[in-house]
């Protein structure tokens, strides 16, 4: 998945994963939020253009494992997703500069939005019928997931229990339906990131709605 020197289990917003407990975070408090979201963004680059050379293989498939549409789709999000995640480099280095309620914002709908992207794709996999193919995409993209699903997590951190409940409530693809695929190793580098059992994290999530 990614790298695991990137697991501080950073100490956010107090301890509100520890006591299941949202609460609104302080500039300081956003500002070390928005330095792990860099560092993990910066991860994830490399590990989604990874999926590239699959993909590339994926469409140049013949007969019946053959899914042009498919192959399609996944090329079309990699590309996008590629390039929110450039954007989110961008504006975690602006707030970085200038901290303001603006760019925290852009970062929010930023997540927001490629963590939408990224469960959806991942929810493509299935539809693969070759197995190599399948297997190969899943793993990557799994991983991609995984890590978005963190940097979420810290922006939950920062923001109040009314909020995070709202965001949830709006996701269409909830987590259950995608953390099936994820792997153990991506489960546990997920929970170390917020120093909780990954059990713990995962009711969490879904009692919040996600």
């Amino acid at each position: 998945m990614f790298n695991a020197k990137f697991l501080s289990g950073v100490a956010l917003c107090a301890t509100m994963l520890s006591t299941l407990m949202v609460s609104g975070c302080n500039q300081t408090q956003v500002s070390t939020v928005v330095k792990d979201i860099g560092i993990y963004a910066t991860e994830a680059q490399p590990v989604l253009a990874s999926l590239i050379p699959v993909i590339e293989a994926f469409a140049a498939l013949n007969g019946s494992t053959a899914n042009p549409q498919l192959a399609a789709s996944l090329q079309s999000f990699q590309t996008s997703a590629d390039s929110e995640l450039s954007a989110l480099v961008s504006l975690t280095a602006s707030y970085k500069a200038n901290p303001n309620n603006t760019t925290w914002q852009a970062i929010i709908a930023n997540v927001d939005n490629l963590v939408s992207q990224s469960d959806a794709a991942l929810l493509q996999v299935a539809a693969i019928k070759d197995p190599a193919t399948q297997s190969k995409v899943q793993l990557i993209l799994a991983s991609v997931d995984a890590l978005l699903h963190t940097i979420d997590g810290f922006i939950q951190t920062t923001e109040t229990s009314t909020t995070v409940t709202a965001t949830a409530n709006a996701r269409t693809v909830k987590v259950s339906a995608v953390t099936k695929f994820w792997s153990e190793s991506d489960k546990n580098q997920v929970a170390a990131a917020f120093n909780v059992p990954y059990k713990t994290l995962y009711n969490h999530e879904v009692a919040m709605g996600f």
